[in-house]
């Protein structure tokens, strides 16, 4: 709205000097989603954005664009192409765009979201540095950000409703709720979780009677988080002094006091707002420093229990391995789902294609006799095309596992069939023009049998020419053959066509559903060794321990190399059960190979991937059982609920409909608060 894109329904919004609308090349916006143009260089981005925005009058020179690029840290990629930069490079150049022109005004739409740490705090030095000039108000999901980067921090919550508003420091000294603890326990040579429940429990024990509304907010193996929901210093200071005694006992290995975090405020916050839904803001208005908060924001009034409980696991069943029928029937099903609430899309594209067909028909509706006896064996020639339909998508679909994009594989696919037509077509032309007239049926049959390997085209090509009658191929002798169905005639193309497809629909299934190789056929790759290079102790420790290991995912020696470029190189690692294993890096350091490595959809250089003994590079299919993924990006269609996607998702995974299926739902829609 404040970048007039959205109408608004009341209130108004007012720019410098009272105007209703920002003077042409004042505002600029940093949208969530990157808008750029792949071709063009970061300069190139700049300049034509320039040109769109600056107002009339005024000029920017190529320093003065350069210097712009180098603020935002690209001096290294001023004439880079924009779709050759990372995805940090991609959100500075996208900031540079809202800042070109002269913009007074910097609309930021959470700028650092998908971004590593190295380039997130690239971009805060940016917004930093030009802030100084320009009025900048930006979104995030990042507290610490909005910590570190906003003079004054506004929390909203849906729908659109102002929670408070203020400056960090006010807002922590306002709402906060006091000191934060957090206990590290002993360690020992078999850390156990009923133990850390067993100490906590303990220690919650001495704290209570010192600060009486004191409570576990979280425990771990190794240690637990105490919020004393309290500021007075008193309080504090005789809870520290137990918390001395017991690490000179040996109970505990230390503890590190935390103040209110913004986080803290925006999570109290958040469970107020539940509490108090109807809460109006105030209407005074407020001086600098003053927190504006709904009324009243109370403290939790749940006591700490008297014994803590740990926390149960959910109850929730093993995937099974399902077969390739299985799932095509669950994504058929899925599309009947989808229909339900899609169907004017699919019905006017088939209106409009039964149209097209029509449209002939109008003008040859005097011929139609003619065509009649112009085409033989019609049912034969219909059902060679059904065949080919068929055949052709199963062939795109398997040319767009190999090509970049869609509609790499629709040119691909439409340029191989055209000039594949052309040859059929021409070997036939040149045989019936250069052949001895009794070796012509020979050698055209030669041509039909092999060309028509190569493309599903040639036999819907061989079908056309028998049923109008060229090149004398539905003739046997000086008459017209009576069994059409032979495989001199129109049933070696119907054969071609069927095997082809057949042939396509087992890759496909092959592909999406994991194949493994002979035993003799498979190459076992051996791991990858580097001498040369300096191995931390630490890591080799790990990769020795891995291999020794049963833990159930096991990353082994795994390299990946794209072309020249090196993406993941002799990595090695395992996660036991129970454990969160955290991969950390920046962009471009393999974090997502090495993801796609895991889950099979990239096949690694060398080096295996074991999920619970199962190796993904072998076995793909039965390791797969194991594994669940939340990708990158969001996998979730629009027109299903929450509760028919685990549906949906839970039947891929092998479980079966009715009760097991919707006791699964249940605990993960209680579970995830989606209910």
């Amino acid at each position: 709205m404040i970048a007039n894109l959205l109408g608004r329904d009341s209130g108004s919004i007012t720019f410098e000097g009272g105007a209703a609308h920002p003077p042409r090349g004042s505002l600029g916006i940093v949208p969530q989603k990157n808008v750029l143009i792949p071709e063009l260089s970061c300069y190139q981005t700049v300049r034509l954005w320039s040109f769109i925005k600056r107002p009339s009058g005024t000029s920017e020179t190529k320093q003065d664009l350069e210097q712009l690029l180098i603020d935002c840290d690209l001096s290294s990629k001023l004439h880079a192409k924009s779709g050759s930069l990372s995805g940090g490079q991609k959100r500075k150049l996208q900031l540079a765009i809202g800042l070109v022109g002269g913009s007074k005004i910097l609309l930021v739409d959470e700028a650092t979201s998908g971004v590593d740490p190295l380039s997130r705090r690239a971009l805060w030095r940016a917004l930093t540095a030009v802030k100084h000039e320009r009025t900048v108000l930006f979104t995030t999901h990042f507290l610490d950000e909005a910590d570190l980067l906003g003079d004054n921090v506004t929390v909203l919550a849906a729908p659109g409703r102002l929670l408070a508003e203020g400056t960090p420091v006010s807002l922590k000294s306002t709402l906060g709720e006091g000191y934060t603890i957090v206990v590290t326990f002993s360690a020992t040579s078999d850390p156990e979780k009923d133990r850390a429940f067993s100490t906590a429990q303990s220690l919650v024990n001495k704290i209570i009677p010192k600060a009486e509304h004191a409570r576990v907010t979280q425990v771990t193996e190794t240690n637990a988080t105490f919020a004393l929901r309290s500021k007075d210093v008193h309080v504090v200071r005789e809870v520290l002094e137990v918390l001395q005694t017991e690490q000179a006992a040996g109970v505990i290995a230390g503890y590190e006091v935390h103040g209110t975090s913004l986080e803290d405020i925006f999570i109290r916050l958040m469970g107020s707002d539940t509490k108090h839904s109807d809460g109006h803001i105030a209407e005074d208005g407020e001086k600098e420093g003053e927190v504006t908060a709904i009324a009243p924001v109370e403290s939790d009034p749940r006591e700490t229990p008297t014994k803590l409980e740990e926390p149960k696991p959910l109850g929730l069943s093993n995937g099974r391995r399902t077969w390739f029928y299985q799932q095509a029937w669950t994504v058929y099903r899925k599309r009947l789902l989808i229909l339900r609430r899609a169907w004017l899309g699919p019905l006017l594209a088939m209106a409009i294609a039964c149209s097209g067909a029509c449209i002939p028909l109008f003008f040859m509706k005097d011929r139609v006799k003619t065509l009649s006896k112009q085409f033989s064996y019609l049912g034969l020639y219909g059902f060679t095309m059904v065949l080919y339909g068929y055949t052709g998508i199963l062939f795109a679909y398997c040319v767009s596992l190999v090509s970049s994009s869609a509609l790499a594989a629709f040119s691909i696919v439409a340029g191989y069939q055209v000039i594949m037509f052309m040859l059929y077509l021409s070997a036939y032309m040149l045989t019936l023009t250069y052949a001895l007239p009794s070796k012509t049926d020979s050698y055209m049959s030669i041509i039909h049998y092999t060309m028509s390997l190569l493309a599903p085209i040639n036999p819907l090509v061989r079908s056309t020419l028998i049923s109008v009658g060229l090149f004398s191929l539905d003739c046997e002798g000086t008459h017209t053959e009576t069994s059409p169905g032979s495989m001199a005639y129109m049933g070696s193309p119907i054969l071609y066509l069927i095997l082809y497809g057949c042939l396509l629909f087992a890759i496909l299934v092959a592909v999406d559903g994991g194949f493994a190789w002979p035993a003799f056929l498979t190459f076992h790759r051996k791991p990858k060794q580097e001498k040369s290079r300096d191995v931390p102790e630490d890591v080799a420790r790990e990769t020795e321990a891995v291999e020794k290991s049963d833990d159930p995912l096991r990353v082994l020696h795994v390299s990946k190399r794209f072309g020249p470029n090196q993406a993941v190189d002799d990595v090695s690692f395992g996660v036991a059960r129970g454990t969160i294993c955290a991969l950390l890096g920046p962009n471009g350091a393999g974090k997502t190979t090495t993801f796609n490595v895991i889950r099979g959809d990239v096949s690694p250089s060398s080096g295996d991937v074991l999920l619970n003994g199962m190796s993904i590079t072998r076995k793909s299919a039965a390791a797969r059982v194991y594994l669940g993924v939340c990708p990158q990006f969001t996998a979730i269609d629009s027109q299903l609920t929450v509760r028919e996607h685990l549906k949906v998702y839970g039947m891929l995974k092998g479980l079966q409909s009715g009760g097991e299926l919707e006791t699964n739902i249940k605990t993960l829609l209680e579970a995830t608060t989606l209910a």
